[in-house]
């Protein structure tokens, strides 16, 4: 890719908060926040250190004023642990903070063409003693367990000593936030207990090991260092309240240079023995300083270019819509798991927003994004999925459903954690959402494999659920309705038959049924073993087909409208005029009842069924929806600009499309909704590239064709970006005057522009329209 980077050539406290979730980086197992090493002299400007392992958690109780029968119990909390990045630095004695003396240049830079953060600093003491340094690190893609950093030093006016102290910081603690559910948790205190310390000069090597109070899980964290130059005194160790360290003096001169080579080591019990940990972490920062820095640094470039090649997005003349993009889908890529079992928090492993959870942003948001980008990536992140269907099927049992599979709406591990479940257990339609990335994936990778080993099993479980929930309602004409559900919009809670919950349900069972005829017609062996196991019976995959095909819908009133759910369009319009700007987001200003009562959403609902299963809805129906329901939107869920641009496009308005896109693709770098500190908005960077793909590109899969119908925004000269598609990688460059298909890789691929069949192949690999 075109070399970008994302930086800040000064220094400015007031935005270093932002900057700390922006610099990120991950690996999809570890993460950290972009906070200085050293750390700062006086009170930090709100400073939110943070270095976390994607699935670590702690739980806690779940407290009640009042409980109820199935309420979730324990809440799930990903974990700041302990902070390897920390270094403790003086010069002559007099330490080293930004917020001190004098800085007489300062630049950081993240390289999103191979991970590497370098922040460079010309920094003065107050007694007048000047020295460069250079700080590098990234968080190895090539090891998961891996963080690596480099500090470079030269004093320019002055010989003198330079300390440096590395350390493991066991003194870390989590956001505590009572008053926004968004943020952090209700629990204070230090969550991790030490179990040993130990420190080995000689070596250049610290060991720490920790352990939750209430999950049982284990941690380990080891400190491999590499000095060029011998110091001038026996390194020290020091293991104490919680912390590990190790102390380096050394002798300079002016514009002597002498560097620190540091890598961090992690693992946890969940996937390395309590009893191998000491062993795992010494043979890895011993084979990472056999590497060495500029080794690991070459792997981040070589992993990155092949993401980069189908991921890179060119937009012509907005070089500032181009970076914000770029910045998107680099931090989509470094903070998903990629090992089936690890998932991609609403936070990614930039903060501890959300708790560290994961929710149906994966399914409908991220998932959709990695089938295009990375399929592989999207086949872990189902199969995550399937590894959590104990779980589910415990849920259901709860909730009073004598079979099926219901998933919990959020959580880490598998357990229910959403405390209010007007807004939470009652999305029934996480269900849906999931059996929507599995089709997705299935008719874009025709990856069967998946489909008859796990997709099938989570299909079938969660379709028996939708059985079990709904009935053939006499009320209603005898067709299959859904009471006492809570769509995609927030503010609109446990409502009977919400037009999305319905009709996602309703495609739902049909793909399941569809899927139950082709596991038997092609796998019957498969087939066979799965009912088995299950205790299915032939007649269920035709009972999900009935209900499917007399799935009950609230009837378009007088003026056109589709209604969200069966009492929507009967409620008052929330008085938006009266509504200070300052009391948005409104679930923080106004009791859920007050905004229950009014035809208000948080963010689409109809829009968004439209986009996710309109095939059979005509454009004029979606412009009438959109047309409506957009001012009664408050767009306070980050999720929701993007689908509003989508559909802007799809019905014919291009400066909405574009306006929504801007709120999307510069939603974090931009800090739009004022809360990028507690973590970047995942779903709304994934959004940003569905805006332009499935918005101003026009794209849909039906029945596993690619259909386009490709716009250009207003602002704009063009766009370009690649996808998989199959075993084929396909270019799609988009100009006011011409559209542009070419096959880059792979034997062919037929798709439709604007209903014109295209064929392209690899003797006939450019098509222009």
């Amino acid at each position: 890719m075109n070399e970008i980077v994302f930086t800040e050539d000064h220094w400015d406290p007031s935005i270093y908060p932002l900057h700390e979730t922006l610099f990120a980086q991950a690996n999809g197992y570890l993460g950290i926040r972009g906070s200085f090493e050293e750390g700062f002299a006086g009170p930090s400007p709100k400073s939110v250190r943070g270095t976390y392992i994607n699935g670590f958690y702690e739980n806690e109780k779940i407290l009640y004023g009042e409980s109820a029968f199935g309420f979730a119990k324990t809440n799930q909390i990903m974990l700041h642990i302990p902070d390897a990045t920390r270094l403790r630095l003086t010069v002559d004695g007099e330490p080293v903070f930004i917020d001190t003396g004098r800085l007489w240049a300062y630049k950081r830079v993240l390289s999103l063409a191979d991970g590497v953060l370098t922040r460079t600093m010309d920094w003065e003491s107050p007694l007048g003693k000047r020295v460069l340094f250079r700080f590098r690190r990234f968080v190895s893609l090539q090891d998961p367990h891996l963080l690596a950093m480099h500090l470079t030093l030269t004093p320019i006016n002055f010989s003198g000593a330079i300390e440096l102290v590395s350390l493991i910081d066991g003194n870390v603690r989590n956001i505590q936030n009572e008053d926004d559910p968004r943020v952090g948790s209700q629990s204070e205190g230090l969550f991790l207990e030490p179990i040993s310390s130990a420190g080995y000069a000689k070596e250049g090597l610290a060991i720490s090991v920790f352990r939750t109070r209430h999950s049982n899980l284990t941690l380990g964290c080891s400190i491999h260092h590499l000095l060029s130059r011998e110091p001038a005194e026996a390194p020290e160790v020091t293991c104490e309240n919680r912390q590990a360290a190790i102390r380096y003096v050394l002798l300079l001169d002016p514009e002597q240079e002498a560097s620190l080579t540091k890598f961090a080591c992690y693992t946890t019990s969940q996937e390395t023995p309590v009893e191998e940990i000491d062993r795992f972490l010494r043979q890895k920062g011993a084979h990472a300083l056999q590497e060495g820095f500029d080794a690991y640094a070459a792997s981040q470039g070589e992993i990155l270019s092949r993401y980069w090649r189908v991921a890179e997005v060119k937009i012509e003349n907005q070089p500032e819509v181009e970076k914000a993009m770029a910045l998107n889908q680099f931090h989509l890529y470094q903070s998903t798991g990629k090992d089936g079992k690890r998932n991609v928090a609403s936070k990614g492993l930039t903060g501890e927003g959300y708790g560290g959870h994961t929710f149906w942003d994966t399914e409908i948001y991220m998932i959709p994004f990695f089938i295009f980008r990375e399929p592989k990536i999207a086949r872990k992140l189902l199969e995550y999925r399937h590894g959590l269907l104990p779980f589910a099927r415990e849920r259901a049992r709860t909730l009073g459903h004598r079979q099926g599979a219901l998933y919990p709406w959020r959580t880490i591990a598998g357990e229910e954690c959403s405390a209010y479940y007007p807004a939470g257990t009652a999305q029934y339609h996480i269900n849906a959402d999931i059996a929507y990335a599995i089709r997705q994936y299935w008719e874009v990778t025709g990856d069967d494999d998946f489909l008859v080993k796990k997709g099938a099993e989570i299909l079938f479980e969660t379709a028996r659920l939708w059985s079990d929930l709904g009935h053939f309602n006499p009320e209603r004409g005898g067709q299959f309705t859904i009471e006492g559900v809570t769509g995609p919009d927030e503010y609109t809670a446990v409502v009977d038959n919400n037009y999305y919950t319905n009709r996602m349900a309703q495609t739902h069972l049909l793909f399941a049924a569809q899927t139950a005829d082709w596991l038997e017609r092609r796998f019957p062996s498969e087939y066979e073993r799965l009912t088995r196991v299950l205790g299915m019976s032939e007649e269920e995959p035709r009972d999900w087909r009935e209900k499917g095909r007399r799935m009950y819908f609230p009837p378009i009133d007088s003026r056109g409208v589709t209604p969200q759910d069966d009492s929507f369009l009967a409620k008052r319009r929330w008085d938006f005029s009266g509504t200070p700007t300052e009391n948005y987001p409104l679930l923080l200003h106004y009791h859920p009842l007050v905004i229950y009562r009014h035809q208000v959403c948080k963010q689409a609902d109809v829009v968004l069924t439209h986009l996710l299963a309109g095939e059979r809805v005509s454009v004029e129906q979606k412009r009438r929806d959109f047309d409506y329901y957009e001012p009664l939107t408050t767009h306070d869920s980050s999720l929701s600009p993007c689908i509003y641009s989508i559909l802007a496009s799809e019905v014919g308005y291009p400066n909405k499309a574009q306006d929504y896109f801007y709120r999307t693709v510069f939603l974090d770098m931009h800090d739009l909704h004022c809360n990028t500190v507690d973590g970047a908005h995942m779903a709304a960077m994934a959004g940003s590239w569905m805006a332009l793909v499935f918005g101003f590109g026009g794209l849909r899969v039906n029945e596993g064709k690619l259909r386009f119908h490709p716009t250009v925004p207003p602002a704009w000269s063009g766009y370009a970006f690649r996808l998989y598609y199959r075993r084929a990688i396909l270019e799609v460059r988009a100009r006011f005057s011409a559209v542009t298909y070419e096959l880059v890789e792979g034997e062919g691929i037929e798709l439709v522009h604007r209903e014109m069949p295209v064929s392209l192949t690899s003797e006939n690999p450019k098509r222009s329209l």
